[in-house]
Order: structure tokens, then sequence, then C-alpha cells
């Protein structure tokens, strides 16, 4: 059995702009109000990052062949859940995917969650079952551990809540129009979104896996996994020291207490196109991002606020915040990211 398109089913609400403007990948060429599924057999793999790439052979209602490709999490996420290729995708079996179809006519797909032959079905991003509770994958919040003596600097891992919105401004009509006129389809603004060029600020904080927190000198240096990522705070630095604008920015950092640290951002280049991002996240040159990372009494969490303020973009600073946790052992992983064009770079059934 080659297998064929199953169907669309489900709503996922996104709720406006501001997932638009927002998102950690976004637009897409998937649809967000959907899921569909497709059932095959699977001919190539590509287990690299920045996303896990496959192929499954299905056929159309004519019975004629079609190859989909399926886009999925990092595997650097995967690993850290202890999935492996061989495990999830071997070779030459028929498996189903559901996850996002596509915006046009295109045979690909976002895949979430994957069922195998023997009824396991595989969390390949944070959301839940499809199928059955019989699941392998996704990630299970750890409790986290309490060490207080270790303060700021160590490793931290996501605690999986993601990003919690305290103030959300009004976009500026300006700004509104730019993100309607967006072009989900535009290649260039997908590209920007699954190669793998770093991420800017502040979009570079909704990266999901650890970072490292380390004192250098009159410096603090924050380690991300997601494309070996370095942020640079100068300690005691002033913004007007800033030098021509970089994807980091200029961070000068303070010391509120001994656990509470401060850092304000500005001199951010903007990501790729025109005088405010296309794709990513909308935002100008005046951009000022402020950061608060605050470790709690039992050293167990570690709260993060980070207010954005950009007059061009929101009529009023714009705040969310989020936290990591605490587990010993947890390291971050070096990218490893591998820019794909289209899907060359995939291995062929033997």
């Amino acid at each position: 059995m080659k297998g064929a398109v199953v169907g669309l089913s489900g709503v996922l609400a996104l709720g406006g702009l501001h997932a638009l403007a927002l998102g950690h990948h976004a637009p897409t060429p998937y649809r967000t109000d959907q899921m569909g599924e497709i059932e095959g057999e699977i001919t190539r793999v590509l287990w690299r990052n920045p996303h896990l790439r496959f192929t499954v052979r299905t056929e159309d209602e004519n019975g004629e062949e079609v190859l989909w490709q399926v886009e999925s999490s990092p595997v650097s996420r995967l690993t850290r859940w202890g999935l492996t290729q061989e495990e999830i995708l071997p070779m030459g079996v028929t498996v189903k995917v559901a996850g996002l179809p596509p915006r046009g006519d295109t045979p690909q797909m976002f895949g979430k969650n994957l069922l195998l032959p023997d009824g396991r079905e595989v969390l390949l991003d944070e959301f839940g079952a499809y199928w059955t509770e019989n699941t392998i994958g996704g990630f299970s919040p750890p409790n986290p551990v309490s060490d207080p003596s270790l303060g700021l600097f160590r490793t931290w891992t996501d605690s999986g809540e993601g990003f919690r919105t305290v103030a959300d401004p009004e976009l500026t009509d300006e700004a509104r129009a730019i993100g309607e006129a967006i072009d989900r389809l535009d290649p260039e603004i997908i590209a920007s979104n699954s190669g793998c060029t770093p991420k800017h600020m502040p979009m570079i904080l909704s990266d999901p896996n650890p970072v490292e927190i380390s004192q250098q000198g009159d410096r603090i240096v924050i380690q991300m996994e997601e494309y070996d990522t370095r942020r640079v705070i100068h300690m005691g630095g002033e913004v007007s020291d800033a030098p021509a604008p970089t994807p980091m920015g200029y961070s000068a950092g303070e010391w509120e207490d001994e656990n509470t640290l401060v850092v304000r951002t500005t001199g951010v280049a903007l990501p790729r196109r025109g005088s405010a991002a296309v794709g990513l996240v909308l935002q100008t040159e005046d951009i000022e991002i402020i950061e608060r990372f605050q470790v709690n009494g039992e050293g167990s969490r570690l709260e993060y606020r980070q207010t954005v303020i950009d007059p061009a973009i929101y009529t009023a600073p714009r705040v969310r915040e989020k936290a990591w946790i605490y587990m010993p052992g947890n390291q971050v992983l070096p990218s490893g990211c591998v820019e794909a064009e289209g899907w060359d770079l995939f291995n062929p059934l033997n």
C-alpha cells in the first residue's frame, strides 16, 4: 500500500495579526487553521537541524504517485526527547502523519504527529496526542531542582510554558498595514524562516532549547542552542557605546540585586527587508528591548520579563514573560544547522 491523502480535520486558531507578526516561524507555506493527514511509505529522511525533513510516498484519487515533503521540529529537540531516526522513521514502512497542510498546491506539510505501524504515536511537536494515548516523544516539563548557591550562572532549561503576554498594545496603523500586506508564500520570506541564518533580537528569546549563562570578565555571555547564537552583555556599558547595528544589538547590563540582572538592548539590525521586518517580527531600527532576568529564591527557576519599545510599531510598550528551570546535566548542544536547498540533501532510499 503506497498510501493516500486522508483529509483535513480540526481547527487551530491563531488569533489575528499579533500571531502573524510574532510567531516563532511566520509566515510559512502551511495553513495554521487546520490539521491534515497523509498516509504512505517513508522514502527519504534528512535528520538535521534546523528542521527534520522526510518524504512520504502516497497516491492521489487517480492512483498517481505523490511525494509529500514533511518538515518538523529541530533534530536537537527530538533527540533531547529521546527520539532517534531509526526508531521513528524506519525507511520503507507505511506511516500516518498529521500536521499543518499547505497553503498552496505543493504537497508539503509541517508534521506534528506520526503514527507508526506498531500503534505508537510519535509527538513531533509540543502539542499532544492526535490518534492515541500510546505516545513517545513530546515535551514533558521536568521537576526543577533547587540550588540557590549557583545564582544566575549555569545552564537553564526551557520550562515549556512559552511566553505569556503581560501587555499587548495595538499596532500602529503603519505596522498593521505592513503586516496585512505580507505574502505568506513569498519564497524569500519562507527561506528566511527555514534556513540557518541566525535569528535577531528579540525573537531569538523564543528559542525553546536550553541556554547557558556565564560570566567572562566584565561581560556576561548567553550561549543559545539555536544556530549556536552567542549574546554578549556589557556590564557597566552604555547604549551610547553601541557600534554598527547587529542582529543581537548592543546589550548593556546592571545588577538590580544579587539575583536580578537588568539588560537594555539597542542597535538591533533589521532582519533582511525594508524599514520593518517582513516574515519574523515587525520592528524598526529604533527598537529598544529591556530584559529582566531573576533567579527565584529556591534557585529552581529563572524568571524572564521582556519589554519591547518601538513607537513606530506599537502604541505602547509590549511586555512578555517566560521562565527557564534548572535541570542538572542539561547542556547547550551544537546546532549543526545545514542549509537545504529544497530537498537536495536527502539520501535516496537504497
